[in-house]
């Protein structure tokens, strides 16, 4: 099958570094594993070095970039707030991505389906779909109008909202990453039957072939160290401080311990000032940004990885570090909560902590310590089961499951006069 990805998000390079752009290259390489031509639809390729096995198209209209500026531009000339441009931006490349060219582009692919990331101000997959009349299945990592209305900004909101719910309403079907998720899907009502729970996932071979631990060690001059580790962004909700916050009291108790934050974001400045207020610079390392394909050498130095994301009442994410983790042979230390307490098992597979409890982590990771057999048996625990169920391949198949039930449902909607039935229902 001939398979277009439509991710309308500037923000998702292709070859990027963060979840949503390694989310987007390993669903689309595993979904080309399987035998599917797969292409993408995107406004930024980006320029890493870990890129895409498919072919990446672009909409050729140059006013994609220039509008957006000029706007951005006048604003701040005006003193008036330039964040609406950057939302323009995502609107424009809707329009522009729907032109005579750059539909030809896609014609010349000439897809049998349409996957599509639900973005923000995002309506280019399907309108393509209806234009060249072929199935179209959404993938919803978050519901984006609420998460930039409480996180970041959101100036256009009621056109946002109504492009949303647009989006969900002609798809033939939704993929939820979380059973949460889907729970929000339908509280906004989608109904349940038209959602699919699809967790992310982890390349398994690339840990199975990834240096050894000693390795890695010796180059960053941990040898014979506890070392503790954190791989993502940083950002409020991933709970890194607390993170800090513990590990500062397990040196009280255990000194040959290091600690690895791997990422940037928004939070990285105020992190290292915390790390500076607590006396603990010279135990504690931040190596930044790397490449994705750098991840599994890094995670191999570590004995555990933690994932200490804050109590939400919106936690429906799928967190791909954990189950880079859990292929990693680490031992995982993470949050009771949404889709991490729903896959690992205290005690079995990992090692499950209160959200925000500064001392209840640092027990955990005391006990990690003290118990080095512990360690082997939960992390060979955690690597049986993401080998089992959590890779990208079993998502691709899944995905394959769920354009199966869009095309079925195309077929017999084909045979009805129920406009109601043809068009799916939201309320």
């Amino acid at each position: 099958m001939r398979l277009l990805y439509v991710c309308s998000d500037f923000g998702i390079p292709v070859s990027g570094v963060k979840g949503a752009s390694i989310h987007l290259r390993s669903i689309t390489s595993a979904l080309a594993e399987l035998g599917h031509d797969v292409a993408i639809l995107s406004p930024n390729p980006g320029n890493g070095d870990d890129q895409a096995t498919v072919p990446v198209l672009m909409p050729p209209s140059k006013s994609i970039k220039q509008i957006p500026r000029q706007m951005k531009t006048w604003l701040g000339e005006h003193g008036l707030s330039e964040g609406v441009a950057r939302e323009f931006r995502s609107l424009w490349y809707s329009i522009c991505a729907g032109d005579e060219k750059a539909v030809q582009q896609i014609n010349d692919f000439a897809p049998d389906a349409i996957i599509e990331r639900l973005s923000l101000m995002g309506h280019v997959g399907v309108d393509i779909a209806k234009r060249l009349g072929i199935p179209h299945i959404l993938e919803v990592n978050a519901i984006l109008t609420e998460e930039a209305a409480q996180f970041r900004s959101l100036h256009l909101d009621g056109l946002a909202t109504g492009i949303e719910n647009n989006v969900l309403l002609q798809t033939d079907r939704v993929m939820a990453v979380s059973d949460c998720l889907a729970q929000k899907l339908s509280q906004r009502g989608i109904a349940p039957e038209k959602i699919d729970v699809i967790p992310n996932g982890v390349n398994i071979e690339r840990f199975i072939n990834a240096s050894s631990s000693s390795e890695i060690r010796r180059e960053l001059n941990l040898p014979d160290v506890f070392t503790v580790g954190f791989v993502g962004t940083f950002k409020p909700w991933h709970g890194v401080e607390t993170l800090i916050h513990s590990f500062a009291q397990l040196l009280c108790n255990v000194k040959k311990a290091h600690l690895l934050l791997v990422g940037t974001g928004p939070q990285q400045e105020n992190l290292r000032n915390l790390v500076t207020q607590l006396g603990i610079k010279d135990s504690v390392t931040f190596m930044g940004a790397i490449a994705h394909s750098e991840i599994p050498r890094v995670l191999n130095s570590m004995d555990v990885a933690v994932a200490p994301s804050h109590q939400s009442t919106s936690f429906y994410y799928s967190p791909i570090k954990l189950f880079e983790y859990m292929a990693a042979g680490a031992c995982v230390v993470a949050s009771r909560i949404g889709q991490m307490a729903d896959i690992l098992q205290d005690n079995v597979s990992g090692l499950l902590v209160e959200p925000d409890n500064v001392d209840d982590l640092c027990a955990k990771l005391k006990i990690a310590h003290d118990n080095p057999a512990l360690r082997k048996q939960l992390s060979q625990s955690a690597f049986d089961q993401v080998c089992s169920r959590y890779t990208w391949r079993h998502a691709a198949i899944d995905v394959m499951r769920t354009m199966d039930k869009a095309i079925h449902r195309r077929a017999i909607e084909s045979q009805s006069d129920d406009p109601q039935q043809r068009l799916g229902r939201i309320a």
